[in-house]
């Protein structure tokens, strides 16, 4: 009787198919799964926390392992710069030093070149003609004069030639000697400045011509100089003594004054003149102030005797 009771409620108040009926053991079973995988993603996350510091830990401590090794490489190879410094530093101070030699070594090369070349080059003046004939007496109408011979057997011309020859008989008077001068002359009557810059010009003093090179020149022994006829007759006899006594001076490209003394006797028993030791010349100071100048010379500024090339090659 119960039972049919309960069948026809149950036919009354179906239940409703979209509800399921409350299981009370499974949704407690299901809030623990989800606290027990919230557990365990914590752990996970603690455990990879705790893993990358032991790694940081351990990446520390092989950093502390390696740092004195680094260190020590650091002050090895600081040693080793330093020593390599050292090398390449004394490395190049001997290179420099040989460079230094080498340098010195050509600059005296071009230098000895530069002598020789100079040296081959400049005149070289002497007194006498290439077949030995010093001077001699020669004939001019009907009076009797004295010429020496000087040669020139370099290549360069002797520029200028100036010379002074004397005579010990009849006895020799005092002549000046001529000296060569240059002077920078500033007179602007001369030079003026619509022609020349400051209106200098040079002036040379007592400057024969040039000697060209593998030339000779006849020199004749002043006039008065000379012997007269009786004079001569003693001379050619050996009972009076006769000497040509004199300087010669010129210049080489190089700037340089040569001046040379010179002295020759006439010997009667072959008729000629020889050698006879050597005379001084005494050519002064370096600038042209002992040579004898003009009257008008205020404007007048020595100068050296010899042009110097520097000279040469500004007004080039």
């Amino acid at each position: 009787m119960v039972d049919e009771d309960r069948r026809e409620g149950a036919q009354k108040n179906p239940p409703d198919a979209g509800q399921d009926a409350p299981v009370p053991a499974t949704v407690e079973q299901t809030n623990a799964e989800q606290e027990q995988a919230a557990r365990h993603h914590k752990e996970r996350d603690r455990q990879k926390r705790v893993a990358k510091i032991a790694k940081r830990r351990r990446s520390m401590r092989r950093r502390g392992y390696i740092k004195p090794v680094i260190e020590t490489f650091a002050a090895l190879a600081t040693v080793a710069i330093a020593c390599l410094t050292v090398v390449y530093v004394i490395y190049s101070a001997k290179q420099w030093q040989v460079m230094s030699d080498q340098a010195n070594i050509m600059i005296a090369a071009n230098k000895q070149a530069r002598e020789t070349f100079e040296a081959s080059q400049r005149p070289y003046v002497g007194v006498g003609r290439p077949d030995g004939k010093l001077a001699e007496f020669r004939k001019n109408g009907g009076n009797t004069e004295i010429v020496v011979y000087f040669a020139n057997a370099g290549v360069d011309p002797a520029s200028p030639f100036t010379t002074n020859v004397y005579s010990t008989v009849p006895s020799p008077q005092f002549v000046p000697e001529a000296h060569i001068g240059r002077f920078l002359d500033l007179d602007p009557r001369h030079y003026p400045f619509a022609v020349k810059p400051a209106g200098a010009g040079i002036l040379y003093i007592n400057a024969g011509a040039d000697l060209p090179g593998h030339s000779l020149r006849p020199v004749l022994v002043r006039k008065e100089s000379v012997p007269n006829r009786e004079q001569l007759r003693k001379v050619k006899s050996g009972k009076l003594l006769l000497l040509l006594i004199g300087t010669f001076e010129y210049c080489d490209r190089a700037g340089y004054l040569q001046c040379e003394g010179f002295s020759l006797k006439y010997e009667p028993t072959i008729d000629d003149f020889v050698g006879f030791g050597k005379n001084t010349c005494s050519i002064g100071p370096e600038r042209s102030v002992d040579v004898v100048k003009p009257p008008d010379d205020r404007w007048l500024i020595p100068l050296p005797r010899c042009e110097q090339p520097k000279e040469r090659g500004h007004a080039e």
